[in-house]
């Protein structure tokens, strides 16, 4: 069996054996077909359509897969070192040491795991550049000549580490985005140097973080833009003006349009410097590869960026529009035209003009309707608490049973008005007044301890128990021996200190919630939170050593959504809730991090499988 025969019948009666070939088969086709052309990927693609990730592992909280299949279709790069050992070999990069290739489910991405950021300082330890001009095209738009790092650049290139943009209908393209201190700081000192003393007051310098693009010829364009103002509150730094290291040369019409400046050729190794509020665009170039790198010039904060409750809420709906572009690819421009918006209003120092109509997304989980836009949820009746939990989930796209939130709702895109008057009329049509949430009951979660010392008969073992005197309490007695009992209340205990903190805890697919860790404050909702606890771990049974800890076994696991965020407004709209995750507004940083909790249990018939190794 090999991909151009493979179908969804010969691959659902493949042994294991025979996936993990196919698997490994596929993978290499997939890195082949991208410089194979038009015939090969398609072989590539039909072969994934019937696959499913074989031996699945963990990346960054993440489910990824070693070859592409099924849902598993974005390509990430990753360091080595971040996936599980038995996963290393076969997601190893041939020809880049250090570097992985998994496929991930985008449906299972959100704003806090969108991009994924490589760590390339060791690449550019001892770099120099010098930079010649600048030469003035325009106010605050200028290029310079640089000198120096050219090879290393181009080894960059060299390495494919590229993977296609989420939003690639108005990128087009591949990108990777890397760290590099020592390259930031080379450009800084030229660029200090070089540029005119109005663009260096108050200069901290060039952004460590850079965004690698490649363009072949006949690429879909960067279409036009305004860049997004990166901003640390802490530190009190905003980035004014954008950078730009054109690697390659070439000509386009145009190869780069910076408001009414057009470069129609550029020459390799030429920096263009622009402000933050210009309107660009580019195209690929006519022949040969386009390779550039964009950075910042990032500044101590003065008063220049508009802050706006309104422009938090644009923000939040266009990286909530980036997730659900996964399932509405047509999302990508209201997606792209928001995040435009957030950008001119910033600079222009005045609110975006309202748009006649934007998206919203209706959904339904278990009978549940709401409506949501990222900053906005609507939830028709019901509890409130009910409806900030289901609202977390979405904003954070938890996983339920191994499945993101948001995989588990059904979904309609609405254009509406703004405005969202219709809202409470829309849902008060379409809600039946189900719950999908249930109570927390930690009494029947955590049992009480059976007290020690009431006698039962003896179990049945493939051992002679009495050839093991020393352990004939534990044996005799899991149930009763007091050492088991003090075990058992032990691992209780740290259950319940990960457990009983969470607003929200999930087992399978079932949302409970914990109604006294959600705090009503006038028309701010508090989730109460605490620190990360470190993993607990339960009956990590030993065959060489058995002791009281290895009769506690695991009843279940339970996933727990530790948010740690900011208040949630709600107010009370026609019989809605109508909720507001102003999380982006003035700086605010949130955490939707999900642990687990292991709820033991004394084992009884499993007892025989922690001595079932001695019989051997």
């Amino acid at each position: 069996m090999n991909l151009e025969t493979l179908t969804a019948a010969s691959w659902a009666r493949a042994s294991e054996p025979a996936r993990r070939a196919l698997g490994a088969r596929l993978r290499e086709g997939y890195f082949e077909a991208r410089d194979r052309g038009d015939a090969a990927r398609a072989v590539v693609r039909a072969a994934a359509d019937v696959v499913t990730p074989v031996d699945p592992f963990e990346c960054a909280g993440l489910l990824a897969s070693s070859h592409p299949g099924g849902a598993w279709r974005a390509l990430r790069v990753v360091e080595l070192g971040v996936l599980p050992e038995d996963a290393r070999a076969r997601c190893a990069l041939p020809g880049r040491p250090g570097f992985a290739g998994v496929f991930l489910d985008p449906t299972e991405l959100d704003f806090r795991s969108f991009e994924h950021v490589l760590p390339l300082d060791a690449w550019f330890e001892g770099v120099a550049c010098e930079l010649d001009g600048p030469v003035r095209h325009a106010q605050g738009v200028y290029t310079l000549g640089v000198r120096g790092p050219r090879e290393l650049l181009e080894s960059i290139d060299a390495s494919d580490l590229y993977t296609a943009p989420l939003n690639a209908t108005q990128r087009g393209g591949r990108r990777m985005i890397f760290h590099a201190e020592a390259l930031a700081d080379a450009l800084t000192r030229g660029l200090r140097a070089k540029l005119p003393r109005e663009m260096t007051r108050g200069l901290v310098g060039v952004n460590p973080v850079f965004r690698a693009s490649r363009f072949e010829p006949g690429d879909a364009p960067f279409v036009a833009h305004m860049d997004t103002p990166y901003r640390d509150t802490a530190r009190g730094h905003v980035s004014r003006y954008t950078v730009l290291l054109y690697v390659t040369g070439g000509a386009a019409s145009p190869a780069l349009r910076v408001g009414e400046v057009a470069f129609d050729e550029l020459d390799a190794m030429t920096c263009v410097v622009f402000h933050q509020r210009e309107e660009h665009e580019g195209q690929a170039y006519r022949e040969g590869a386009k390779f550039f790198l964009r950075t910042e010039l990032v500044y101590e904060q003065g008063d220049e960026v508009v802050e706006a409750s309104e422009l938090g809420r644009l923000f939040a709906r266009a990286t909530y529009l980036t997730g659900e572009c996964a399932f509405e690819p047509g999302l990508s421009v209201h997606e792209h035209d928001a995040y435009d918006r957030v950008a001119r209003a910033r600079w222009e120092g005045r609110l975006p003009e309202p748009v006649a109509e934007e998206p919203f997304v209706h959904k339904t989980y278990e009978g549940v309707h709401f409506v949501a836009n990222g900053y906005d949820y609507w939830f028709e009746g019901g509890a409130l608490e009910e409806a900030a939990a289901l609202a977390l989930l979405d904003h954070f796209n938890a996983k339920l049973g191994g499945e993101p939130f948001r995989r588990l709702c059904a979904r309609e895109v609405l254009m509406a008005r703004p405005e969202m008057g219709w809202v409470p009329r829309f849902l008060a049509g379409v809600s039946q007044g189900a719950s999908a949430t249930y109570e927390m009951d930690n009494e029947d979660l955590f049992p009480s301890p059976e007290r020690p010392g009431q006698k039962r008969d003896a179990l049945e073992f493939p051992v002679r128990v009495s050839e093991y005197t020393s352990l004939r309490g534990l044996v005799d007695e899991p149930m009763r021996d007091p050492a088991v009992v003090a075990a058992y209340v032990e691992a209780r205990r740290e259950a319940m200190a990960r457990v009983l903190p969470a607003a929200i805890m999930l087992m399978g697919q079932s949302v409970f919630i914990d109604r006294s860790r959600f705090v009503v404050e006038s028309n701010r909702l508090h989730l109460l939170s605490e620190q990360r606890l470190a993993p607990v771990h339960f009956a990590a049974a030993s065959y060489a050593d058995v002791v009281p800890r290895d009769m506690i076994g695991v009843d279940r696991t339970l996933g727990l959504l530790r948010p740690l965020l900011p208040p949630i407004l709600f107010r009370r709209v026609g019989g809605c809730w109508h909720l507001r995750f102003d999380f982006f507004r003035n700086g605010w940083m949130t955490s939707g991090r999900e642990s687990s909790a292991d709820v033991p249990y004394v084992r009884r018939d499993n007892t025989r499988d922690v001595l079932s190794g001695w019989s051997r």
